[in-house]
């Protein structure tokens, strides 16, 4: 799954999963809105991706949908004698895509740290130790609660030079 930039109306930045719609299943749903491109929202979170759907898409020679969200899958259906009820597990997709958010703004966080670092450097020709062992600090800890996240760092694309 690839990692892109896009920007909304307000120039505001957001994080996007680019989703495969070969890789879509019938019965499928998504935690957050999923987009055509970068303003047409093509599912809401409470609609299920269905087989004409999918079949319209690849008519259209569309291949790539956008999601800020997590994909969920198939969503497992329980009957009661009452009503038919959801369960989406939307407790831990939220915590998921919270921690996801906060290793992005730490990733860039970096990034933007050691561009600053390079340009020090390049500017004064000297490295101050202080600061990079703080920031050394904060990177251990963020490996060690959010390892499983960490991995994904390669997916995301960043607009300019990249020193990590």
């Amino acid at each position: 799954m690839e990692f892109i930039l896009l920007f909304n109306c307000g120039q505001q930045e957001k994080v996007m999963k680019k989703i495969n719609v070969n890789s879509l299943s019938p019965q499928s749903y998504f935690s957050e809105p999923v987009y055509l491109d970068k303003s047409y929202i093509l599912l809401a979170p409470e609609i299920p991706v269905d087989q004409a759907l999918i079949n319209r898409l690849r008519k259209w020679d569309i291949t790539q949908l956008y999601t800020e969200g997590v994909y969920i899958g198939k969503s497992e259906y329980k009957t009661t004698s009452d009503q038919e009820t959801i369960d989406f597990n939307i407790e831990q997709d939220i915590k998921d895509k919270n921690a996801y958010e906060k290793i992005v703004k730490f990733y860039f966080d970096l990034l933007g740290f050691c561009k600053n670092m390079f340009t020090q450097y390049g500017n004064k020709g000297e490295i101050q130790i202080a600061p990079i062992s703080e920031k050394m600090k904060k990177a251990i800890d963020y490996v060690k609660h959010y390892k499983d996240l960490i991995l994904r760092f390669n997916e995301l694309k960043y607009p300019t030079d990249n020193y990590i």
